[in-house]
């Protein structure tokens, strides 16, 4: 397990934010400590979580590894986690996420372009911007086929279009772009943009610092969803 628990990243406020108290923290979560800043609706999924999750010897590993694990059963199921009467700013991004995330893996299963290649490593990051941010995923990659980089421009499909610096770029909808470019003729990567307009709400914490929202967004939000929907044949490289 990895993530903010294993990166330097004090658990304890963050809990406090969702609305944890100290006593919970210092304790493994149980169905009764269900975190006040969730969606009172969505309770039966944390229960869920519990009853199916491992724990470790550390609390604070088995707090984080829930809410991972709560998420990813709430987008699974179309629950909102955030909100149980609208879509809070969070649960926008969730949304949004979702979408994107679909649109992806569609195009990766009706392209194959996943079968041209061979993944290596993967990068994610979440790049803030005035309006909100730009979830990058990329993979680092060799290719199997050589006609892999004449496959790509080929109509009518996948015709993603050479732009600046050897980009190769396939908008899949608004705001989801997938993204292709070389080093050399060994080492290339492949991988997507999402642009998302809006910022999540970090529960309890309203002036979270830019390294918060990073973490938030690509350990609570958007690993769940990577999870929850995967290209054909991947499940173990999030890609």
């Amino acid at each position: 397990m990895t993530g903010l628990w294993q990166s330097g990243f004090n658990m304890g406020p963050f809990l406090s934010n969702l609305g944890i108290v100290d006593t919970d923290q210092a304790r493994d979560p149980t169905a009764s400590a269900f975190p006040p800043a969730f969606n009172i609706n969505s309770k039966p999924l944390w229960d869920k979580t519990l009853s199916i999750m491992p724990m470790t010897d550390d609390p604070a590993t088995n707090w984080g590894f829930a809410i991972k694990l709560f998420i990813e059963n709430c987008t699974a199921s179309n629950v909102y986690p955030f909100s149980n009467v609208r879509q809070s700013a969070t649960d926008q991004v969730v949304d949004a996420l979702s979408h994107a995330r679909r649109a992806v893996v569609k195009f990766m299963d009706i392209s194959k372009i996943l079968h041209y290649v061979s993944l290596r490593a993967t990068l994610r990051e979440a790049e803030m911007n005035n309006l909100g941010f730009t979830l990058k995923v990329m993979g680092a990659a060799t290719i199997k086929d050589p006609t892999f980089e004449k496959w790509l421009t080929q109509l009518p499909a996948p015709a993603f279009r050479l732009k600046h610096e050897g980009r190769y770029l396939k908008h899949l909808a608004r705001d989801v772009t997938m993204v292709v470019y070389s080093e050399s003729a060994q080492r290339w990567h492949v991988g997507y943009e999402i642009m998302v307009h809006g910022f999540p709400d970090i529960p309890g914490h309203p002036l979270a610092s830019k390294y918060e929202l990073e973490k938030f967004i690509l350990d609570i939000l958007w690993l769940p969803i990577l999870k929850s929907h995967r290209p054909i044949g991947y499940h173990t490289r999030l890609i």
